[in-house]
């Protein structure tokens, strides 16, 4: 009796489960009638004798999408995550870094399970969306995600890949005893100059993942409805924060450098050349 109270509640609150599914392809339409230029793709997977049943989601924002080629370093971390519901599922992200050192999401979508062919639909889409890897010059990094990499490579030959150094520590004694990674993907000196940023972990997904986490357990439009509001509540925010700033550099960049100038008082330059 209890647990079917607690559910009525929950359906009552964020919605039915089962009837958001079959309520995607209204959520995708109003998406593109409210927010014009936005992308919200759905794809179903047809059933022998039965209706067909959800399989993928897709969806980038407009002022994301802009956002990104307009203020963001051509970097995007690529990640999934567990979704806790009945239906379980994964969420995929496409997360850059913007001007303020802080991690700005430019697509995300959902899908029944993380498969190769899945990651080949979301970065086939993304693509679309933020333009030709060959004329871009776009950079990725990841903690290697079942089949991301191959399909990478397939949908956009022309990107640099790189890899989380943490995944890697964190899995090289029990996974990779007897292999080597490429330096182009790890190693800072090899890394294309192009994204002028050194990233060497995931962070930006893993911090967007921690911020929606709560959202993880909801049902899917619920879950998509909050992910959409809470990432305009921070692009306001932030667009607030820096009309007030009055320094030339966004405030993490300013405080960084000014720590620098500090710590440069202390040192001596010697020369320790020949005498020519």
């Amino acid at each position: 009796m209890v647990y079917r109270a607690v559910k009525e509640a929950r359906d009552k609150i964020q919605g039915n489960e089962r009837e958001q599914y079959k309520r995607t392809r209204d959520y995708c339409e109003e998406i593109l009638r409210s927010n014009p230029s936005s992308s919200a793709r759905l794809e179903l997977m047809p059933i022998p004798d039965g209706p067909p049943v959800f399989d993928k989601l897709y969806i980038c924002l407009d002022a994301c999408k802009k956002g990104f080629k307009d203020g963001c370093r051509p970097l995007l971390h690529l990640d999934g995550c567990f979704l806790n519901t009945y239906y379980s599922g994964w969420l995929l992200a496409a997360v850059a870094q913007d001007a303020n050192n802080q991690f700005y999401v430019v697509a995300y979508g959902v899908v029944r399970v993380e498969t190769k062919e899945a990651w080949k639909w979301f970065l086939t889409n993304l693509q679309g969306d933020k333009g030709d890897d060959a004329n871009h010059g776009w950079n990725f990094i990841s903690d290697q995600q079942k089949g991301l990499l191959p399909v990478l490579k397939e949908v956009m030959p022309h990107a640099k890949l790189r890899n989380c150094v943490m995944h890697m520590w964190k899995n090289f004694i029990n996974r990779y005893k007897d292999l080597k990674f490429e330096p182009e993907t790890w190693v800072d000196a090899y890394f294309s100059h192009r994204p002028k940023v050194d990233n060497l972990t995931n962070n930006m997904c893993e911090v967007f993942n921690a911020k929606i986490v709560n959202y993880r357990c909801k049902p899917i439009l619920t879950m998509c409805e909050e992910i959409r509001c809470y990432l305009m509540r921070r692009i306001v925010n932030h667009k607030r924060i820096l009309e007030n700033h009055s320094g030339r550099l966004a405030p993490v960049q300013e405080k960084r450098l000014e720590k620098l100038l500090n710590l440069s008082t202390k040192w001596t330059a010697e020369w320790v050349g020949d005498n020519e």
